[in-house]
Parts: C-alpha cells; sequence; structure tokens
C-alpha cells in the first residue's frame, strides 16, 4: 500500500525537479544563442555597406538624363547614405526594439515552457522584422519605377528646370520644389497602402491598423495562455511602429517611416490572424520558430532521469535507510 502511494510521489518529484533544472538550462541556452543574434546584427551594422554595390554598373533603364544623373558620384553617394540609414534603423529593431518586446512577455526562468514560448516569440519577431525591413528596400536605381530612379528622374527634372549637377549640388537640390514633389510622392505611397502593392495584404490605413490592435480581446480561457503573449506582442510591435511612424512620417525621413509602415502591416495582419484563427496547442506547436525538437529530446530526458533517479531511490535509498533504522 505505501509503495502504491511512495513511488509515485518520488516520481513526480523527480519530474518536476528535472523540469525546473531543464527549465533553466534552456533558458541560459535560448538567452546565448538570442546575444548572439544581437551581437551578430550589431556587428554588421558597424561594418556599415560595402561599396560599390553593385547597380552602378548596370544599365539603367529610365530616361538617358536620368541615367547621366544615375553615374554622378554626388547622386551615388546619397544613395549609399540612404542603405546606411536602412542599415542602421533595420539593426534597431532587429536588436533594441525586439529585445524590448521580449521583457514584455511572462518568462520565468525555472519554466520550461516559457522558455520554449520566448524562443518562439524571438524566432516570430526576427523573421517578421527582418521581411517588414526588406519590403523598403527600394533605393536602387534600377529604373524610374523604383525609388532611386524616381529620384534621378526627378534631379534630371530640376536640372531641365536650370538646377546645376556641380559642387556639392545635392543640398542645392533638396532646397528646390522638384525634391519636394518627389519627397511628398514618396511619403504618400509609404502611408497609403492602396498606393503600393499592399492593397490585397491589408487595404487599410495606417490608422485603422494601429486601431483594430488596441480592441479588446475576450480570449477563450482554454487558449488563454497561449494567444495571451504572442497576442500582446503583435499588439505592442504594431503601437510601437506606429508611434515611430508618426514620428518619422512628420520628420519626412522615408527610410525609417517605410520601414515603421511594414511593421504596423504585418503586426496588425498577424494580430487578425492570431485572434481569428482557431488557437490551440496543436495550432501553438505548429508556429515557425517553435523548438518542437527540444521539447520532444527534453520531455525524454526528464522522463528517463525520473525514472532512474525513482528506481535507484527505492532499490538503494530506501533499503538502506530501514536497515539504519532497524539497527
Amino acid at each position: 500500500m505505501k509503495s502504491r502511494i511512495v513511488v509515485p510521489v518520488i516520481f513526480i518529484a523527480f519530474l518536476l525537479s528535472g523540469y525546473i533544472i531543464m527549465g533553466y538550462a534552456r533558458h541560459h541556452l535560448y538567452q546565448s544563442a538570442i546575444q548572439e543574434y544581437t551581437a551578430q546584427r550589431i556587428a554588421l551594422r558597424e561594418e556599415g555597406i560595402s561599396t560599390p554595390m553593385g547597380w552602378e554598373d548596370h544599365e539603367y533603364l529610365g530616361t538617358p538624363e536620368a541615367a547621366l544623373v544615375v553615374a554622378d558620384p554626388v547622386f551615388q553617394e546619397r544613395i549609399y547614405s540612404l542603405w546606411d540609414e536602412w542599415l542602421n534603423y533595420s539593426t534597431e529593431y532587429g536588436t533594441d526594439v525586439l529585445l524590448s518586446f521580449l521583457e514584455e512577455i511572462d518568462d520565468n526562468e525555472w519554466s520550461l515552457w516559457d522558455a520554449y514560448k520566448s524562443l518562439t516569440l524571438f524566432r516570430y519577431l526576427k523573421g517578421t522584422l527582418t521581411v517588414a525591413s526588406s519590403m523598403g528596400l527600394r533605393m536602387t536605381p534600377h529604373s524610374d519605377l523604383d525609388r532611386g530612379g524616381s529620384l534621378a528622374e526627378s534631379i534630371a527634372a530640376w536640372e531641365a528646370a536650370g538646377g546645376k549637377c556641380e559642387g556639392n549640388w545635392f543640398e542645392v537640390y533638396e532646397k528646390s520644389p522638384e525634391y519636394e514633389s518627389w519627397l511628398d510622392e514618396i511619403l504618400d505611397e509609404i502611408s497609403d497602402p492602396v498606393c503600393t502593392s499592399t492593397q490585397s495584404f491589408n487595404p487599410r490605413t495606417m490608422e485603422d491598423l494601429y486601431v483594430e490592435t488596441k480592441q479588446y480581446v475576450e480570449l477563450p480561457f482554454a487558449s488563454c495562455l497561449l494567444q495571451k503573449d504572442m497576442l500582446e506582442t503583435q499588439r505592442k510591435m504594431t503601437e510601437t511602429a506606429y508611434k515611430r511612424y508618426l514620428v518619422h512620417l512628420a520628420e519626412k525621413d522615408i527610410v525609417q517611416a517605410d520601414i515603421d509602415a511594414w511593421v504596423v502591416r504585418f503586426g496588425s495582419s498577424h494580430f487578425h490572424d492570431t485572434v481569428t484563427v482557431k488557437y490551440s496547442l496543436l495550432h501553438f506547436l505548429r508556429i515557425d520558430g517553435f523548438p518542437l525538437r527540444d521539447l520532444v529530446f527534453d520531455t525524454c530526458i526528464i522522463v528517463i532521469f525520473s525514472a532512474f533517479s525513482t528506481f535507484v531511490v527505492l532499490i538503494k535509498v530506501i533499503p538502506r535507510c530501514e536497515t539504519k533504522n532497524r539497527d
């Protein structure tokens, strides 16, 4: 009778101990991986972009006048500076901003499940922010259809109106009506999803997308623990990016405002999916980035450890204690 009680109690005690030990171990391993990733991103930012970038030698597919602008060293330096700004800001999103989102979630170092959850959210954020940043990579001047090409075309129009590409001419061009017109056109494109290829993706304004994620969502009790942190992460991501977007839009910073806008779009879209899709344990396990192999491996280790330790206690420890007590 006693063995029926003692054996399960001992096994469960070792099971909980193994879970906690493995939780601390996984947290340490995952934190090391996250720190390594952020260090690599920072190192790439410090290296800067490599110039020339390759597009300088390609034929420009716009007007001949704009092609001459594209070949101008002053114009090329301006494109390089925009790429540098993109690299700095995308790195900021992929390091400081990303880590601030992870700080918002519930994460107990002893909890193995929290370790899995934190890694999953990290991988989700890393992928989302990387894709959002890459969507703004349209400053390379290949034709008049991309932003770099449209800038060259604007400069060519400025020259036709009497501008001179002499000396440090870009500063003069920035004070021209042609530049203001080009800048407003790009900012309208960033702000209005209908003006971009995002119409099928999410044809709503930035404010609409932001407001949607601020609405209260009542979660079923069974899925609350699974959805809560994902929803709050997506909500926080959208809110942070939207506030940054408003600042950079007012500053007419096309590079940073564009990245902000794409983060808002992705954050809002994923928030909508998380709310509407039937969220279950199986759905969570299928999320890209969830360490399913680690889950299977750790479960096997914990069960084997608990069974072996229970066996040792029952065969070796308890008999010796009983013998000493009889003596």
